[in-house]
């Protein structure tokens, strides 16, 4: 999935492995054999490119990000309490911040692993995380939603 902004930020997150591709499991909602080992890439006009590569989701955690990115898209989602989708590690979140003129942005909240180096955590507080706005269109969205769905249709839950 790739969200492009507005005013040049770009932010690509694409599942690559199960983290234990050989984990078959065990018992029903197998944790351990469902997380998902994810590379994001981000592009911030006036810095060095970032990328990471890390557990940060579980099959279930891609499904739910399915869903809310698809209430944003289709604009049944409103900036607010409830915009915020975050996860079992903290590394990664997403919140709502605006609607507006056709227009969505997208939150993208980056902490541990995923923060990049050139934004250091106040206190050094390795969980307060870098947040980087993603503004594009409603149909922009869809589609980044459309690519995501594809790309982790590959990693069903096990």
């Amino acid at each position: 999935m790739r969200l492009h902004s507005t005013d040049g930020v770009t932010f690509t997150l694409r599942p690559l492995r199960y983290e234990f591709p050989e984990l078959a499991p065990t018992e029903p909602d197998d944790w351990d054999a469902n997380w998902l080992v994810l590379r994001g890439e981000l592009h911030v006009p006036g810095h060095v490119p970032w990328s990471f590569e890390d557990p940060s989701l579980t099959t279930w955690d891609a499904a739910h990000l399915t869903r809310w990115l698809r209430r944003v898209a289709s604009g049944q989602a409103a900036p607010g309490r409830h915009a915020t989708l975050e996860f079992v590690e903290p590394d990664l979140a997403f919140s709502l911040a605006a609607v507006e003129a056709g227009l969505v942005t997208v939150r993208v909240h980056l902490a541990l692993e995923a923060r990049p180096p050139w934004s250091p955590a106040p206190d050094d507080d390795v969980l307060d995380p870098y947040a980087v706005d993603v503004t594009t269109t409603c149909a922009g969205l869809a589609r980044a939603v459309e690519e995501w769905e594809r790309e982790v249709a590959a990693f069903p839950v096990r």
